[in-house]
């Protein structure tokens, strides 16, 4: 049996927008480039949202100051792109707003225009960047002690979990970034 990549994944918003692409470049000690670099903080102000961005520290066990599809749900409607230091913001493949993802009032923009878009969010939310500490689970956990991380997928251990749970799993649910066919479950 011979390993095959099945397909490489990346968000580059955190929780929101997960994307499948064609080739990644892989930066030691950072992950996959691009992967998980903005992130929405809620119930923090602003100079709170700088420190969250730029400290793991500041982030660990803070999973309750990211918004998360699991804590706003109406967020998975949306998708964000970014290329060449531009975030684009998009709903049913139509472009709502594009911004210079460097420049914190830009960003600031789209922290706006979501607020605006689904008022069951509470403000304030900031869209945070870090590319050099992204804002993935590991950075925020208080359980590891790595804080960069590039998630492999098993597809096949997917499939033998649906087999014994008995119900479909969408592979999208746990945000692999590498999604591996063709090895047995659980190798």
């Amino acid at each position: 049996m011979s390993a095959t990549i099945s397909s490489i994944n990346y968000c580059p918003v955190k929780s929101v927008s997960f994307q499948t692409i064609e080739k990644c470049k892989i930066k030691k000690n950072i992950g996959i480039m691009g992967d998980r670099v903005f992130a929405f903080a809620k119930n923090l102000d602003l100079e709170e949202a700088k420190l969250f961005e730029k400290s793991t520290h500041e982030r660990k066990g803070k999973w309750n100051k990211v918004l998360t599809l699991k804590n706003s749900p109406v967020l998975n409607k949306y998708n964000f792109f970014f290329e060449e230091n531009k975030l684009t913001l998009t709903f049913k493949d139509k472009e709502i707003l594009t911004i210079n993802a460097s420049e914190l009032s830009e960003r600031q923009l789209i922290s706006n225009k979501i607020m605006e878009l689904e008022n069951s969010l509470k403000e304030p939310i900031v869209l945070m960047k870090n590319e050099v500490l992204p804002f993935y689970d590991t950075s925020i956990s208080n359980k590891v002690d790595f804080i960069n991380s590039v998630s492999l997928l098993n597809i096949q251990s997917i499939n033998d979990f649906q087999k014994k749970i008995d119900k479909k799993v969408e592979i999208s649910r746990f945000r692999g970034n590498i999604c591996i066919d063709g090895i047995k479950p659980w190798e």
